[in-house]
């Protein structure tokens, strides 16, 4: 039985991987286990208030089985533990880790196309040797793009980092007097040092390098390494990368050490905040029938779904056999001699209440 499909008063009797682990005094003095426990279909919180001192203290990763009753606390299920003991089972990512929903071998397939757009010899070789090396190729085929935010999941990052370059590819070309090359590259390596920032061999937590250094900073790093394996590597282009890693939270107070100044910066600063963004829209929507999400405590708000919308029957991003995208902006007289007819009468700007912001 997985954590999706628990109903109040069921009896549960299942292993699932201890993702946080603590004890704690209740309002009558008395000890208590507080556990939230997970699988690869989510999580719940369990409470064992049979704790004894000196009982076993699990270890986030670790696998439990688990023995109690689904109970309904405040409109939430939450398990009643009656026993908890080590499992001794071997660890099975596929049961207690969550996953990207898109196939890992097509992710990368999408990844190689799309490198395959850039035109300047330089950063294509750079990355065409990162992507395929070994250890980092293995790396970023698991790696989650973070531990809780957005794209939390097995296959994560490497499904973040397709989208935001696809995205590039389809934005750059409104803009000619962008390097499109540079922000191809960009999109590649702005999150790429969270293949070392974080561990994901079980639950998903910091490493120690990622707590001291910092996926932009380890980012950097990789680019560092990897262009002197590369003969006469440009070194402006080698700085302007650097760059658009360290710029692309966008603020000092977002943890960027610099904020972006180039183009290319803005560009995969903007695109990546919009494809992790919409990602944590789109999760808070799981397990949801109605028309409004939950409240989601990091941004503060409850999201909106119309009833008539539906979701793409494939990923709207993944590039297809398309003919060359053009270059300049379609000319002027394209649109028309009234360019926003089509709108007259249907958008009343002038009449309309306006509606507060939050």
């Amino acid at each position: 039985m997985f954590i999706n499909e628990l109903q109040s008063g069921a009896a549960v009797q299942s292993d699932f991987m201890i993702a946080q682990h603590s004890v704690k005094l209740a309002k009558n003095g008395k000890q208590y286990q507080f556990i939230k426990l997970q699988d690869r279909t989510g999580q719940i919180d369990a409470f064992n208030w049979n704790y004894q001192d000196g009982q076993y203290l699990f270890q986030d990763g670790e696998v439990a089985t688990v023995k109690g009753s689904v109970v309904e606390f405040k409109g939430n299920l939450q398990v009643s533990i009656t026993s908890i003991a080590p499992s001794g089972a071997a660890f099975d990512r596929a049961r207690f880790l969550p996953s990207t929903k898109y196939n890992i071998d097509e992710l990368f397939a999408r990844l190689e196309k799309v490198i395959g757009k850039i035109s300047d010899s330089h950063l294509k070789k750079l990355l065409v040797t990162v992507a395929f090396d070994p250890e980092i190729h293995a790396k970023l085929l698991v790696a989650p793009a973070a531990k809780g935010m957005h794209h939390a999941y097995i296959g994560g990052l490497l499904e973040h980092m397709v989208s935001v370059m696809e995205l590039a590819h389809r934005v750059c070309p409104h803009y000619p007097h962008v390097n499109q090359d540079m922000v191809l590259a960009g999109a590649f390596f702005h999150d790429l040092g969270k293949i070392y920032e974080l561990e994901y061999d079980t639950a998903f937590g910091y490493s120690t390098p990622g707590m001291l250094l910092g996926h932009l900073y380890i980012g950097c790093e990789i680019v560092e390494r990897f262009i002197h394996k590369i003969h006469n590597f440009p070194e402006k282009l080698a700085l302007e990368l650097k760059h658009i890693i360290l710029a692309h939270h966008g603020e000092l107070e977002y943890g960027s050490p610099k904020r972006p100044k180039t183009y290319e910066a803005l560009i995969v600063h903007h695109l990546d905040d919009l494809d992790a963004k919409l990602q944590v829209i789109e999760a808070s929507f799981v397990g949801i029938e109605g028309e409004w999400s939950d409240m989601h405590r990091l941004m503060g708000r409850r999201f909106y779904r119309p009833s008539t919308s539906t979701p793409p029957k494939e990923t709207p991003l993944a590039l297809k056999n398309e003919p060359p995208l053009q270059k300049t902006p379609p000319k002027a007289d394209t649109y028309g001699n009234t360019p926003f007819k089509q709108i007259e009468g249907i958008l009343p700007f002038e009449t309309e209440e306006e509606v507060p912001r939050e």
